[in-house]
């Protein structure tokens, strides 16, 4: 599968290789991490698309119907009218539509307009919630417009408005294509997030995306797990009631989630044994506690903020795979992974990574660090998986396919000749 992308973030240009293991390497700024988030976007909208039309039309409508009968209340006696409340109650009412659709709300409206039991500006100011409540019930299910609105949504969760390459000039378009060989799959163009023009031509392969962005995320779950992602704000009213709470990314929602419910799968796999002999031990969520903890083979426990951070990075791993949150239709995107580990310890986890892949899993990680570059390079010719292995370098707005790592490592040593000549100039004033 290849990914295309034009004036997205910093990047102006870039077309990238999904199969097996991809590598992109640059330095900070350099649009790395917006790959990541692209992908984890584009998956995750399509995937749930239809979820979320679900609940975006059972939210409003629920919502839609308390204001109509809570306006009426204050209108009418209900004593008066028993009838009235009873076709008009908020749980009856939404069962109706379930069984009727729009009948239902016809069926109330020819009521109301028989029976003259309101004023004729009471009587408009329901009619006007009635046909909204029809509009609702009635939104288009296309394909396209649904997927559309959830890529929004999701996109601003994880890029707050600001994904649109700030650089291009206000006509030049940004576009996202996905396509696998000749088979266009995916086109999305846009000018601003506002409006963007979606083609879905046929399935995406992945169904599931999972990133992975800091293991910090096991410190602050019970932060997380009471926060909210713009994804999942659907109305002005969740705006105002979600207000004094934290707003955060929905890749870190989503992760959240997926380690919390790991509990509940299986630990006996070759992968996670090896991770556990790696790290001494085990990370896995205690329902009961409500917490991670890092469990030693002898035994002791130690809550995830008191565990190494390197720990906790082979730990998120081990649980995604208990867990079955990662297989062969899953994308795994894994953020600078080594920015928490030792360099013993980044050539274990890519080690780790390339197994993934060699028993069928595709990853993407990025990386600005020349251990774990290398590490994930030779590993990648040691498990057999060099032909499905791509490695890339961010930079200069661009990310450009590398036939070998010289160049990587060429832009990724700048920093290293720095320090050398700054030493060559010390040891020349002593």
């Amino acid at each position: 599968m290849q990914l295309q992308i034009r004036n997205i973030g910093t990047i102006e240009d870039a077309e990238i290789h999904l199969d097996g293991l991809t590598v992109v390497a640059g330095y900070n700024d350099t649009g790395k991490s917006t790959v990541g988030k692209l992908l984890f976007s584009i998956i995750k909208s399509l995937s749930r698309y239809e979820e979320d039309l679900e609940e975006d039309k059972e939210s409003n409508t629920k919502r839609l119907l308390n204001r109509i009968y809570f306006s009426l209340r204050r209108k009418v006696s209900f004593r008066e009218d028993i009838n009235l409340r009873a076709m008009f109650r908020p749980a009856y009412f939404f069962d109706d539509i379930k069984t009727k659709g729009m009948d239902a709300v016809r069926e109330r409206i020819e009521f109301l307009n028989d029976h003259d039991i309101l004023t004729k500006i009471e009587s408009n100011h329901i009619n006007e919630k009635l046909d909204e409540l029809i509009n609702i019930i009635s939104q288009s299910d296309e394909k396209q417009e649904v997927i559309k609105r959830a890529f929004k949504k999701i996109f601003y969760s994880e890029f707050e408005n600001e994904v649109i390459n700030r650089y291009k000039s206000e006509d030049e378009k940004s576009s996202i294509k996905i396509k696998e060989l000749d088979n266009e799959i995916l086109s999305i163009e846009s000018t601003n997030l506002d409006d963007i023009e979606l083609h879905l031509y046929d399935e995406l392969y992945f169904i599931d995306a999972t990133m992975i962005e800091t293991p910090m995320v096991l410190n602050y779950s019970e932060a997380i797990e009471k926060s909210k992602s713009f994804f999942e704000i659907r109305n002005k009213k969740e705006i105002l009631s979600s207000l004094g709470i934290a707003n955060i990314a929905f890749h870190i929602k989503d992760l959240d989630l997926k380690l919390r419910e790991s509990v509940y799968g299986e630990n006996d796999n070759d992968l996670s044994k090896e991770i556990s002999r790696i790290i001494n031990g085990n990370m896995m969520y205690i329902p009961k506690e409500k917490e991670f903890k890092y469990i030693k083979k002898d035994g002791k426990s130690h809550k995830a903020i008191n565990t190494a951070t390197g720990i906790k990075s082979f730990g998120i791993i081990q649980m995604l795979v208990n867990g079955g949150f990662i297989d062969e239709r899953s994308l795994l995107i894994i953020d600078e992974p080594e920015v928490h580990l030792h360099p013993e310890w980044q050539l274990k986890y890519a080690e780790i990574i390339t197994a993934l892949v060699k028993s069928g899993i595709n990853v993407v990680i990025t990386s600005h660090n020349p251990y774990m570059l290398e590490a994930l390079y030779l590993y990648s010719k040691l498990n057999d998986i060099e032909k499905i292995s791509n490695f890339y370098l961010a930079k200069d707005n661009k990310i450009m396919i590398q036939e070998d790592l010289s160049n990587i490592f060429e832009t990724l040593a700048i920093p290293m000749r720095h320090l050398r000549e700054l030493k060559m100039r010390e040891s020349h004033v002593e």
